[in-house]
This record gives C-alpha cells, structure tokens and sequence, in this order.
C-alpha cells in the first residue's frame, strides 16, 4: 500500500486519489476521493458519491487531506532542497490598484516537509498596468489594528507578455512574529502608498504553514484557524 507522503502527493497533483478511507470509529472505506473543500471531502464509491465532513474521518488523515488546501510542497533534488509554503492567495486591496497575492515559504535542506523553524519568508506580488512599489520606502503591517514594522526590499520586477508588470516585495518574518500572525484575526499591510488586508484562506494557511515547520509555542489548529 502506498504510504500518506505518497497519496497527498497525487492528491495534490490530480486531486482524485483512490485510497482506502479511515473513519474516525476506525472503520475502512474502499473508495476514491473526487473533491477536497474546507468542510470535508467527496467520495466515490462504487458510483455512488458521497460527503464526509472532517470529523467523520481519522484525524490524523483528515488534517493530512485538509493541509492540501493551503499547503505546496516542491522538492529539487539538484539543490536537495524541499520549499515548504502556503499556496500563492488574493488579498483585498483597499487603496491602490492591481492584483496583490501573498506567498510565505521556507526551504528545507533535504526532501523533508516538516522543521523546527524559526523564521519564514514573506512574499507579496502585485500584477498591474503600472509600477507602484519601484520606489519602495516602507512596508507597514497592522495586526488587529497595532501598527507593527516590518523590514521588507524590492524584489523581482518584470513586464509580463500581457503588458502589464509585476512587482515583488520581499520579507523575513521571524518565529515570534509570524505567530503573532497567526493568532490575528486581521491583519493589514501597506506597501509605498498601496493598502491590502489578507483573507481568512491566507490565515488559515499560516496556521497549518506553523504547525508543520514546528514553530514554538504554536497554538492548536483548532484554535488559529479562523471562526
């Protein structure tokens, strides 16, 4: 039988997998998983689908099925490198124009997904017509309204094939912040003169990015994710 490792990674690439399914009283359910939402998954067995929330399911398994949802993995084996991050999410940008996304990673030595981390990298990319950040001068972060500063530099710039451009700012975030981070219940970030909050997707993202690279005093999933 394939191992979980093997099975998320098919998972992640075809998103329909045909695994035996632990419930949480113990029981094995031969079908295919077709669908992974933030309730739960579908199933099919024998052409019959069926939805199973998460607390249906082996916890061990379902926190395993359920990180595919936030969580990117990529290994190189040229480097033996494993970069372990949230998947790239839309902000709602409040003042200014574009399209922002926030990216936070970490790379591993090895092919390996879980570390005791004690930073991460924070990436935020924004597409549009125009440049906004060249001129970059300050990077402001509120969390829950507190007004926390962040050391943050222009990263990547480039003209896409469309026209428009694209511009990254760059940021490492050390453990105590980024669980400050991820106990907010929102969070603010002003990049030049452009303004942006992040979504509950991205939160609940860096909760289970924190639980996997270990970071101390991490608090329960249960308990960071959003309500």
């Amino acid at each position: 039988m394939k191992t979980w490792a093997v099975v998320l990674a098919s998972l992640i690439a075809m998103r329909v997998v045909a695994e035996p399914i632990k419930s949480a009283d113990g029981r094995v359910i031969e079908a295919t998983v077709t669908a992974i939402t933030e309730t739960g998954i579908t199933i099919d067995r024998d052409g019959a689908k069926f939805d199973l929330a998460w607390d249906k399911l082996d916890k061990e398994q379902a926190d395993d099925l359920q990180r595919t949802l936030y969580i990117k993995t990529s290994y190189d084996r040229f480097k033996n490198q494993t970069t372990v991050g949230t998947k790239k999410v839309k902000t709602t940008v409040t003042r200014g124009s574009g399209e922002v996304e926030v990216h936070v990673y970490d790379v591993l030595t090895g092919h390996v997904v879980r570390s005791n981390s004690r930073r991460v990298l924070f990436s935020i990319s924004r597409q549009g017509s125009g440049w906004s950040w060249l001129n970059l001068s300050d990077t402001t972060m509120l969390l829950d309204g507190v007004k926390v500063p962040i050391t943050a530099k222009l990263g990547l710039t480039d003209v896409m094939d469309s026209g428009g451009v694209i511009e990254f700012v760059d940021s490492v975030v050390p453990d105590e912040l980024f669980l400050r981070m991820v106990a907010a219940k929102k969070i603010e970030f002003q990049v030049g003169t452009d303004e942006f909050a992040l979504t509950d997707e991205t939160v609940a993202g860096f909760a289970w990015l924190a639980d996997m690279l270990h970071m101390k005093d991490s608090k329960p999933l249960a308990e960071s994710l959003p309500k």
